[in-house]
């Protein structure tokens, strides 16, 4: 009644404005006046739309649990349609969470009610050979389900774009950090700043080589000397025997990459009965060379950039 059409028009206006969960609360709200007024169809398309929203926020958890509840509806009210159009719904929402076994059990269970729902048409039509009207039957089926398959799509084009634009975020993230460390170690530390100071500490605040070897002052020290270096792919860092003269931390690398930092590879180490060790990898926020600053005179190991077509930034 109008107590139901008032509720769907402040939720309808909400989820145009933004889709959150404020929303989505005012369609359940929907739900349940729709189950109380007996008005079935507009239950199946509140249903529909909370699940819908859930997806388009993210919640595919939350998106499949109302799905079933459509599914429930479908049952209930004998909707043959709409029961195939939420199994399919159902089995893409499993699908891309990554449920590949309920994801094709519900597939099948959509073929089969497909299958069900034709022999219905056709003993309702009183006869088989009636392909007109069963032609007309399985064009509203095939158009029910085409405008279902175009949600989803839609859905997933929305969740693509997102994530691409989360990804590119990330990265531009990433890239002005680099960018910024980049600016300030190329400065004489005359003239590096406080604010440029801090910056550069909180690379070096999380390594556990400093923690029982130097104080904040000398943390800080360190950060008003520092230098910076590019190095190509396979650039050998150091090499056995060679002077221990400086170390380096791992800033990352260049170009930005959204699952990769910046890497060395430190190989021939020994272990404390001069046995080889395997090569191990440094990576981002890594430091190398730390010997230099423990005094040894000579490299113990080979140190080479790591072979994944990046430039090294230190």
């Amino acid at each position: 009644g109008s107590e139901l059409h008032a509720c769907w028009k402040r939720a309808n206006d909400m989820l145009t404005e933004s889709v959150d969960q404020q929303g989505v609360q005012a369609l359940i709200e929907c739900v349940e006046l729709a189950k109380r007024a007996h008005d079935s169809a507009a239950e199946e398309k509140i249903l529909l739309r909370v699940a819908i929203s859930l997806h388009e926020m993210g919640d595919i958890s939350g998106s499949t649990e109302w799905h079933h509840n459509c599914l429930e509806h479908s049952l209930e009210h004998d909707k043959w349609e709409l029961q195939i159009a939420t199994l399919d719904n159902i089995s893409y929402a499993y699908l891309i969470q990554g449920h590949d076994k309920s994801a094709g059990l519900f597939a099948e269970r959509a073929n089969n009610a497909r299958k069900v729902h034709k022999m219905r048409v056709a003993k309702e039509m009183g006869e088989r050979g009636n392909s007109a009207a069963l032609k007309r039957a399985e064009e509203k089926l095939s158009q029910a389900l085409a405008t279902a398959h175009e949600d989803q799509l839609k859905q997933q084009t929305n969740q693509a774009e997102e994530d691409e634009r989360k990804m590119q975020e990330a990265m531009q993230e990433k890239l002005d950090r680099i960018e910024t460390f980049i600016r300030i170690l190329k400065k004489p530390p005359e003239q590096r700043t406080e604010p440029d100071i801090n910056k550069l500490f909180q690379v070096i605040e999380n390594i556990s080589y400093f923690d029982d070897r130097a104080n904040r002052v000398q943390k800080r020290e360190i950060c008003r000397r520092a230098v910076y270096e590019q190095h190509q792919e396979g650039f050998p860092m150091f090499e056995y025997g060679d002077l221990a003269d400086k170390a380096w931390v791992i800033l990352g690398c260049t170009p930005v990459l959204e699952d990769y930092h910046g890497s060395v590879d430190i190989e021939g180490e020994e272990d404390e009965w001069g046995e080889p060790l395997p090569t191990r990898v440094i990576e981002v926020g890594g430091l190398i060379g730390e010997e230099a600053l423990d005094g040894e005179p000579e490299r113990l190991c080979n140190c080479i950039v790591s072979d994944d077509g990046q430039d090294l930034i230190v």
